[in-house]
């Protein structure tokens, strides 16, 4: 999957809006997993149904 980020072009060049194009579900890390991957964190005993929840409670 490629992302093209400089331009206003890029969700169309992405193919954003054609789901047959897109990754299967499971293949896609959660954002907290991407960061820790960039981060070179540790993020073992994550429970994404937990932070989801706490973003549902107080992010706004």
């Amino acid at each position: 999957m490629e992302i093209f980020a400089h331009c206003a072009n890029a969700p169309v060049r992405a193919g954003l809006w054609q789901p047959e194009l897109w990754p299967p579900q499971h293949s896609i890390l959660t954002l907290h997993e991407m960061v820790g991957d960039r981060a070179w964190m540790e993020i073992d005993g994550v429970d994404q149904d937990a932070v989801d929840a706490s973003y549902e409670r107080s992010l706004y």
